[in-house]
């Protein structure tokens, strides 16, 4: 598994981060469809807002966020909350990802929510619909795959163990920050998928907000996932615009075919965007990361 950095921590993500997650990603996505769709606004921002508060809670995800550890001497001294609990003063979310592991008897859901309103809702309905069918034609109509393409379950909400687990940690009040961030760790394994339900694994989102690109921070992110997959000698599949192409293929995955696995979408004022649809190939589990 891929070390952070002693200044940050793996967490899940909880309801009340949305507003964070929200910041990262609008400053990760500066793309020309982030910015024509989804204009920097109020009612819009708290649209993102909800639907990521709902989706931590799907119990066929695994919604995880990378924090930035903030301490002073006088906050460990005094054993303050900024210096205990890294979900409140004490860390920032710097980055997030959202993986969700597949249900193999379960088809892929083609309904698409509903767009908020200033958004541009023709322009969503075209390309994440489309998403979805390019997604069906390479991958097959169950969601029997590990996958990453951005709001493919946008809807569903139920509460599941891993909040749970994260509010029995911020219950601790004595620990320093680095005990903190050892107790962080633990969740590599808390979260685990039941492996008579794997077959492969879905990537949905990875954002790391710009100040902190560059650190690893995202590769954590993907190697929680394909770790996973590989451990059970499965697929991924992710979506990808052409920025974060670079960071999919280091860790694997390709265009299967590069005449049709891909979907344009022609966006006012910008002219024509692509996202490309990798698949990242069962690995042998001998050679599991």
């Amino acid at each position: 598994m891929k070390e952070l950095p002693s200044n940050f921590a793996l967490l899940p993500v909880e309801p009340s981060d949305a507003p964070e997650l929200v910041e990262v990603y609008f400053a990760a996505f500066q793309n020309a469809h982030s910015l024509f769709a989804w204009p920097r606004v109020p009612n819009i921002r708290k649209w993102w807002e909800d639907m990521l508060a709902n989706e931590c809670q799907d119990p066929h995800s695994h919604m995880l966020k990378i924090v930035e550890l903030i301490s002073t001497d006088s906050d460990v001294t005094a054993g303050t909350d900024a210096a205990n609990n890294t979900d409140s003063h004490g860390s920032k979310v710097v980055a997030f990802g959202k993986w969700n592991h597949p249900r193999p008897t379960v088809e892929i859901d083609r309904k698409l929510p509903e767009w908020p309103e200033g958004s541009a809702k023709e322009l969503n309905q075209t390309k994440f619909g489309t998403l979805i069918e390019r997604r069906i034609e390479i991958m097959g109509p169950l969601e029997d795959h590990w996958c990453m393409s951005l709001l493919s379950s946008s809807t569903r909400s139920s509460f599941f163990h891993m909040i749970m687990l994260c509010q029995e940690r911020k219950n601790n009040k004595t620990a320093s920050i680095n005990e903190h961030r050892a107790k962080s760790i633990q969740f590599y394994p808390l979260s685990r998928v039941v492996s008579q339900l794997i077959i492969d694994l879905d990537l949905e989102l990875i954002a790391t907000h710009p100040s902190f690109q560059g650190q690893g921070l995202g590769s954590v992110l993907m190697v929680w996932g394909t770790s996973r997959a590989d451990a059970e000698g499965k697929e991924c599949y992710v979506e990808s615009a052409p920025k974060g192409l670079a960071l999919y293929r280091k860790h694997g995955f390709i265009q299967r075919n590069t005449t049709t696995d891909f979907v344009d979408v022609d966006i006012p004022g910008y002219g024509l965007e692509r996202d490309v649809c990798m698949v990242r190939p069962a690995q042998p589990k001998a050679v599991a990361q």
